[in-house]
C-alpha cells in the first residue's frame, strides 16, 4: 500500500516537471512566433493576462515545423 503511494507521489512530481519543463521550454519560441503572426496583438503586454499553455504550444509547433523545414531542405 505505501509503495503504491509513493509511486502515485513520483509520478505526479515527475508530470508536474515535465509540464513546468515544456512551458518554460516552449514560451519564448511560442511568444515570438504568436507576436509575428498576429502582428503584435497576441500575446498582450505584461500585465494583461494570456493563456501561458496556448503560446507554449504555439512554440512547440513552430520548433517541429523549424526542424521539419531544416531536415527536409537536405
Amino acid at each position: 500500500m505505501l509503495e503504491t503511494i509513493a509511486m502515485v507521489i513520483a509520478a505526479s512530481l515527475v508530470w508536474l516537471a515535465i509540464e513546468l519543463g515544456a512551458l518554460v521550454l516552449f514560451y519564448w519560441p511560442g511568444w515570438l512566433t504568436a507576436r509575428v503572426v498576429t502582428l503584435g496583438r497576441y500575446p498582450p503586454r505584461r500585465p494583461d493576462e494570456h493563456n501561458r499553455a496556448l503560446v507554449s504550444a504555439i512554440g512547440a509547433a513552430a520548433l517541429v515545423l523549424l526542424g521539419m523545414l531544416i531536415t527536409s531542405a537536405t
